[in-house]
């Protein structure tokens, strides 16, 4: 909060007796004029436009005038104008506490508010228009005289600065190639907010690999917005997240640092390698390991997969997608007396990661071998 005021001397600017029923006369260096019972003489001062930064709201306009009178019962009026006395605000009366004596004892009044239209509302009103202020002795006895040394004019108005630095977003992972961000607006700085802008980045101090969104229109307050692969989103990736806010006035700062940071979902981690048991002619049984990390997105599948060769060049069979809550596969129409290698990998909405090492093994059941030779002896 700023206040600003111009003042206008009678002896140095001079005043206008608009009135042509009177004339106010210099008297040691103020105004006067002696009431009668017909006329009142009006004084104007042309008040220099006032200096108020841009970007600023106008609270309160205010007047006051150093003024005496010759008697307790003679009083003024006061009136505003803000287009060079073209138009002119209601009179206010104020009889004041004005000293009962000439001009060289005056005393400046208390303020009067000029809440009415024509007091300057606006930055271009205060700032370009002319200020005047018209002082009037209408009020006492007949012969009474009121002297008038000055007025002032005080505009009081708020500063209005860009916005704030807003506090961190949030930022979390919420589908496959999505982060989302939300964010609360900050301090206005004394202006309506107007738009947002919200950056996630791949580095933590946003030098590069910068994703930025900029709404274009007034924020919502909190403010979210899902960044998708669309924007370049990828799986598995670390990302931070800013934002900054805008008004009239300029954008405001982004949050400080350290940023709020998250993981997009990327496929399961990989897994150990199953349990096998040959459990039938031309079968072994798979038993599911313990489900590896999903890297935020359910395990939603288990797939088994084996072969005779251990480096796997031509898998001899699958077991498509198993649903994660059956625990045991049975590998069926198998070679009897065959050694398969298996491995396993599990899948999310993300997709499949990689297979488990493949280093077990097991021989499918095979026909009895043949009985050694039978010695006979003669009794």
């Amino acid at each position: 909060m700023a206040t600003e005021s111009v003042n206008a001397n009678a002896s140095a600017a001079g005043w206008d007796t608009n009135n042509a029923g009177g004339q106010g006369t210099p008297n040691n260096n103020c105004a006067s004029t002696v009431l009668s019972a017909s006329e009142s003489d009006d004084w104007e001062a042309q008040l220099a436009s006032f200096s108020i930064p841009a970007g600023s709201t106008i609270d309160l306009v205010e007047g006051r005038f150093n003024a005496a009178r010759s008697n307790t019962e003679a009083s003024l009026y006061f009136k505003f104008s803000k287009d060079g006395g073209a138009t002119w605000c209601s009179a206010i009366h104020y009889p004041g506490t004005m000293p009962t004596s000439s001009c060289s004892s005056s005393a400046w009044s208390s303020y009067v508010t000029c809440a009415h239209s024509n007091a300057p509302a606006t930055l271009t009103e205060a700032n370009t228009n002319d200020l005047k202020m018209r002082v009037t002795g209408a009020v006492g006895p007949v012969g009474s005289t009121v002297y008038l040394d000055a007025v002032e004019m005080r505009i009081t108005y708020t500063t209005t600065t860009v916005p704030a630095a807003p506090a961190d977003p949030t930022i979390s992972a919420t589908a496959v190639k999505q982060m989302s961000t939300s964010q609360a607006s900050p301090d206005d700085g004394g202006d309506t907010l107007d738009d947002v802008e919200v950056q996630i980045s791949t580095s933590s101090t946003f030098v590069s690999g910068n994703i930025t969104w900029t709404k274009g229109s007034a924020p919502t307050d909190p403010q979210t917005h899902d960044f998708t692969s669309g924007d370049g989103v990828v799986d598995g990736t670390l990302y931070y997240a800013r934002a900054r806010y805008h008004n009239s006035v300029g954008w405001g700062g982004y949050n400080l640092t350290p940023f709020n940071s998250a993981t997009s979902w990327d496929v399961p981690s990989t897994s150990i390698d199953p349990t096998l048991v040959p459990n039938a002619v031309g079968q072994i049984q798979v038993t599911k390991p313990s489900s590896p990390a999903d890297n935020g997105s359910a395990i939603t599948d288990w797939y088994v997969e084996w072969d005779n060769d251990s480096g796997f060049p031509s898998p001899t069979g699958n077991s498509g997608d198993v649903v994660i809550g059956t625990s045991t596969y049975n590998a069926t129409s198998l070679g009897n007396g065959n050694q398969y290698y298996f491995h396993v990998r599990f899948k999310n909405a993300v997709g499949y990661g990689s297979y488990s090492a493949g280093t077990v093994n097991e021989t499918t059941w095979s026909v009895p071998g043949v009985p050694p030779n039978m010695e006979v002896n003669s009794v």
